[in-house]
């Protein structure tokens, strides 16, 4: 694939061979067009209780093309990177749209340039193993050094590496390398009596391998996988009704991916949210500020640039408690009238860009956490998620906590199992009441309409007085 020579190192193929074909599409009639192209690299390992059960390596390169006439939009996507393969899919993307494109073969120069690379080599990943081995391998001695009645723990080690390319018919150039890390510790642990129970963490960094050592303590994670675990054997069963919740660690940011961020993706032309009409009006009490920062520091969606090739930025979305600004992509920003704050995201190249979260944050507050958890008196405490969602269009969500606990009198007290929080998440917003001074950002995938997204939610000790808690 490199032996196209493409000018840039990140870039995957050259630029003026993309132009081409996005300029015939101009000349055919359409008004926007652009290439996206892909080429990622992903690797993998499993090991469950010390053996090595599994290493897999991925690779894969591909185009999509777009293409904008009226209110059409065409688009096709290919793994074909021969000539005629990406003259293909650029031709089939103009014509869905409506665009006059010529039957006429490919010019010569595009196809002398391209010739010679018909068949593509296949990709070969060498991957040193032994440092990412041992990592998995620190973890589970971490666990098992813990609690004495771990039985069980299984690592699994994701990293991928995408070189991303964006060229568009406005002259648009940009390519990057975005690399992510990730690991999984789920520990198994049993009483005497046969009771058992579950503990995970799942650290990860928006970078690779040496980020990831350099800022990430496998054991440390491990050992809270463990203690959870642990903890959780005596865990009771969830009690219903209305009750303070308060809110830490990944739950924190899991409420407010939820609770806001997906309801301010701006949709799709003529959908609606909880939020339409409300810019500018109070939507959450002054002492809370939200923030999408596509720039963030090792955030697992820090980009430099959206896969529209619009720059990254930090928009804030609701600033003291006001609500400012929705997120949007290059088709919603035109709608709506407004500047595209860069969150055009495609699940890869074969699919289309939307208006997704990145690195999505509260800004901490003045509380302290302990002083939050010791003045409420009975209530809730979330530590950590499972799965949510919600429907953008109404507000009404529901996720899942798997470590949580009862609090009395302001004590932390027994665990709780099947916690399940349901509510209407602009309501609970604007029922938060205190905001900690700490922050915790966490990694997640989010699904969206079925499509995939490395996402960020980052957030302090919230304290919601509106959630309806219930069991499983």
């Amino acid at each position: 694939m490199r032996s196209l020579r493409a000018q840039s190192p990140d870039e995957v193929l050259p630029h003026h061979l993309l132009m081409e074909l996005l300029d015939e599409l101009r000349r055919s009639g359409a008004d926007y067009a652009d290439a996206f192209v892909e080429e990622r690299d992903s690797r993998s390992a499993v090991v469950g209780d010390g053996r090595v059960e599994d290493i897999s390596n991925g690779w894969q390169c591909g185009v999509g093309f777009r293409v904008l006439r009226g209110a059409r939009v065409g688009s096709c996507s290919t793994e074909d990177l021969s000539a005629e393969g990406l003259r293909e899919a650029a031709h089939r993307a103009g014509k869905t749209a409506g665009a006059a494109v010529p039957e006429h073969a490919l010019s010569v120069g595009i196809a002398s340039r391209v010739a010679r690379n018909r068949s593509w080599p296949g990709h070969e990943g060498i991957c040193d193993w032994s440092p990412r081995l041992e990592l998995l391998r620190i973890a589970d001695t971490g666990a098992r050094e813990a609690e004495n009645t771990v039985k069980s723990v299984r690592t699994t080690w994701f990293e991928s590496l995408h070189r991303i390319q964006v060229a568009t018919s406005e002259g648009v150039r940009r390519s990057e390398q975005r690399a992510r890390t990730r690991m999984h510790v789920r520990v198994a642990a049993a009483d005497r009596t046969g009771r058992t129970a579950t503990g995970a963490r799942a650290p990860g960094k928006g970078g690779g391998l040496e980020r990831f050592t350099a800022e990430t303590d496998p054991a440390a994670a491990a050992r809270e996988a463990a203690r959870q675990a642990v903890r959780l054997l005596d865990a009771r069963d969830c009690p219903g009704g209305e009750l303070p919740l308060v809110l830490q660690g990944g739950a924190a940011g899991a409420f407010l991916h939820e609770a806001c961020g997906h309801s301010l993706e701006a949709g799709e032309a003529g959908g609606t949210s909880p939020f339409d009409g409300l810019a500018g009006h109070l939507v959450a009490p002054q002492t809370v500020t939200v923030t999408d920062d596509h720039t963030l520091a090792g955030g697992w969606a820090t980009e430099s640039f959206d896969d529209e090739g619009t720059d990254a930025t930090r928009t804030v979305l609701i600033d003291r408690g006001r609500l400012v600004s929705r997120l949007h992509d290059r088709a919603s920003a035109r709608r709506a009238g407004v500047q595209g704050t860069g969150n055009g995201r495609r699940p890869s190249f074969r699919g289309l860009p939307s208006p997704r979260m990145t690195n999505l944050l509260v800004s901490p507050g003045e509380d302290d956490p302990d002083e939050i958890l010791s003045q409420t008196c009975d209530g809730v405490l979330a530590r950590e998620f499972g799965r949510g969602a919600v429907d953008p269009v109404t507000g009404l969500l529901t996720f899942d906590v798997t470590e949580g606990y009862r609090i009395r009198a302001g004590h932390v007290c027994e665990p709780l199992r099947g916690v399940r929080i349901t509510g209407h998440g602009p309501k609970m917003l604007a029922s938060i009441d205190r905001v900690g001074d700490d922050v915790e950002v966490t990694p997640l995938v989010c699904t969206k309409d079925n499509q995939k997204a490395m996402v960020s939610a980052g957030s302090p000790t919230l304290r919601v007085t509106g959630a309806s808690i219930g069991g499983r």
